[in-house]
């Protein structure tokens, strides 16, 4: 086991858990890549280093960014980027901070603002999964409409249908003159990512 120096014995205690994950992988880097929070001397027979105070004691809940430490498939310094093929000039969602940022999705296919709405609300979904959350954990939503006069109630009808009752947003909605004459709506969201249980152990 580490000795922990210059640490008040309360400190000492509530580190247990990263105490226990250091003598079962017999090396405190690799703690490094499961824990978060300020920084504690430590040492063993074979090193010294710097590690963080354990997430299973200490933080609970920390923001999945502070556990993200992979440079691949999309990953990288805790930004994971979701889709960066289906536009050449953006990621169609980014998780950074425990957050998911969803890009404005927009639908060319539907021929009016219902088809339309119901498109893109059926692409932000499968952009939440894929990021690791759902629409109960939306934070923000930002909407366009080329016409709001003529399309604010039948988006809204459809929005209403859509979201989580108990957990709404907050909503900002505007009108606009969007990027194509055939898009009359546009959809942009944020949303809460909890982390995975298995990246506390």
């Amino acid at each position: 086991m580490p000795l922990v120096r210059g640490v008040p014995s309360g400190i000492i205690r509530r580190v247990s858990c990263a105490a226990a994950l250091v003598a079962r992988t017999r090396s405190i880097r690799a703690l490094n890549h499961l824990i978060i929070g300020k920084g504690i001397a430590a040492a063993d027979d074979d090193d010294s280093t710097l590690f963080r105070s354990s997430i299973c004691d200490i933080y609970p809940d920390a923001p999945a960014h502070r556990r993200q430490f992979s440079s691949t498939n999309g990953v990288s310094s805790g930004i994971k980027r979701i889709d960066q093929t289906t536009l050449p000039t953006m990621s169609q969602a980014v998780v950074h901070n425990g957050v998911v940022h969803v890009s404005g999705q927009i639908d060319a296919a539907g021929e009016d603002v219902e088809s339309q709405t119901r498109n893109i609300l059926s692409k932000i979904d499968s952009l939440l999964q894929q990021a690791g959350t759902n629409k109960s954990k939306l934070l923000t939503a930002s909407i366009w409409l080329k016409d709001i006069e003529r399309d604010f109630a039948t988006m809204n009808g459809i929005w209403l249908e859509w979201v989580d009752g108990d957990n709404k947003p907050a909503r900002a909605t505007t009108e606009a003159n969007l990027a194509f004459p055939n898009l009359l709506v546009e959809i942009q969201v944020s949303a809460v990512v909890d982390p995975p249980v298995d990246e506390y152990i």
